[in-house]
């Protein structure tokens, strides 16, 4: 997304919040303790450990029912390094993070983890085969929503100031379909600027930031859900400037939608990691990544409860885009920030861990694999991505795939 912090801000407050970021982030498993090293010494590096070994697959295949539910989790602006590796060493010395506060990816966030040892798959691991990327030219937010939603790259979005221009989309496709009304296909942003990309999603409940969205009657017609709102409404933006909702807001109102409606699909966008990058506060994005996490973890038993009630449901767990080496921005003139992740778990996920793709992957196979899984008739454009087989429990020729009932 695109921050509110610039060069001015950081040189008036800059001394002050990488102090702040520093002092705030410890290891969640990690003693808080005063580091008794020089403040020179040299910090251990955290290699890029290759996963352990993916798990063997079955031959017989396993027949599951489809979801009735599928949950898509962007945690804005993550970068895959601290996904699958935890604190980057070299960054915590320039931002003052102290030795004994570096953190594994695991330890950093144990129930993204826990998603891929418990049954699920995870793409984009290093020395994991092919990446999963942004397609561009643009690695920015609302292309790259716009992408994942769609499955087809936004090559004409080169900002964030586009609108969405109509490309065929899962929210689209998804409400002409329902006879439930917009509370069965949701997205839930904590910043507003995400409204751009589902612009012409009629029939879908879009709650972007404190104030924008479109087909709110949901949330309105619910007591809890309209006090959810309305608490998020007044909260502080911080960390970001404007109409910017924090993602504990934005979170416990999607995860009280989920519950209360059980939507076929619903978008969840957590931006507090990408706001903090922007304002080079490293340990503030690594603490946004761990509480992000700690949402997954919350949907993922949301999700697991509706399961065991005979409600099949899948969860994805991805970034728009990711960041650049220093962790601060993106975009074309990054190229390295096309990179991004993904992990799955649930109905119809094999139970592989870490698989490597055979070819590069793009955040415009996510929606057809979605289509897959829904059973929802797939896209002929040639420019469409394709379904991520090798995340699939029980592959579907998706030319006769159709909407489940």
């Amino acid at each position: 997304m695109k921050s509110g912090y610039d060069a001015g801000v950081l040189s008036r407050f800059g001394a002050f919040l990488l102090i702040a970021a520093a002092a705030s982030f410890h290891c969640p498993v990690a003693p808080r303790r005063v580091d008794t090293t020089s403040a020179h010494a040299a910090v251990t590096h955290l290699p890029l450990v290759a996963p352990p070994a993916t798990r063997a697959v079955h031959s017989e295949p396993v027949t599951e029912p489809p979801p009735k539910t599928v949950v898509v989790v962007v945690i804005d602006g993550a970068r895959w390094q601290e996904i699958f590796s935890g604190t980057d060493s070299e960054l915590a010395k320039v931002h003052g993070i102290r030795k004994n506060a570096l953190c594994t990816g695991r330890e950093l966030l144990p129930e993204l983890h826990r998603l891929i040892d418990d049954g699920g798959v995870a793409l984009g691991a290093p020395e994991r085969g092919a990446p999963i990327s942004a397609s561009g030219p643009a690695f920015v937010s609302v292309p790259g929503y716009i992408e994942i939603m769609s499955g087809r790259p936004a090559v004409d979005c080169p900002n964030n100031g586009c609108r969405f221009k109509g490309e065929h989309t899962l929210l689209s496709q998804m409400a002409a379909l329902s006879t439930r009304g917009p509370a069965d296909v949701a997205v839930f942003a904590s910043w507003p600027g995400l409204l751009r990309a589902t612009i012409e999603a009629g029939g879908v409940l879009v709650s972007a930031g404190r104030r924008a969205g479109r087909n709110l009657d949901p949330i309105l017609d619910d007591p809890e859900a309209t006090r959810l709102f309305e608490r998020g409404r007044h909260a502080s933006s911080y960390p970001e400037p404007g109409d910017y909702r924090p993602d504990r807001n934005t979170a416990e109102l999607a995860l009280h939608h989920l519950r209360r409606h059980r939507p076929r699909f619903m978008l969840l966008s957590l931006g507090d990691a990408d706001a903090y990058g922007h304002a080079n506060m490293y340990g503030h994005y690594l603490d946004a990544l761990h509480e992000s996490d700690k949402v997954v973890g919350e949907v993922s038993r949301v999700l697991a409860d509706l399961r065991a009630a005979g409600w099949p449901s899948t969860l994805f767990v991805t970034a728009d885009h990711g960041r650049d080496r220093r962790c601060r921005n993106h975009g074309a003139r990054a190229p390295e920030s096309a990179r991004s992740f993904l992990i799955a778990s649930g109905s119809g996920i094999a139970d592989h861990g870490y698989v490597s793709a055979p070819r590069a992957r793009r955040l415009a196979d996510i929606a057809p694999t979605v289509r897959v899984l829904l059973g929802l008739e797939a896209d002929r454009d040639p420019n469409a991505g394709v379904p991520l087989f090798e995340m699939l429990a029980t592959p579907v020729d998706p030319r006769t795939a159709r909407l489940g009932t």
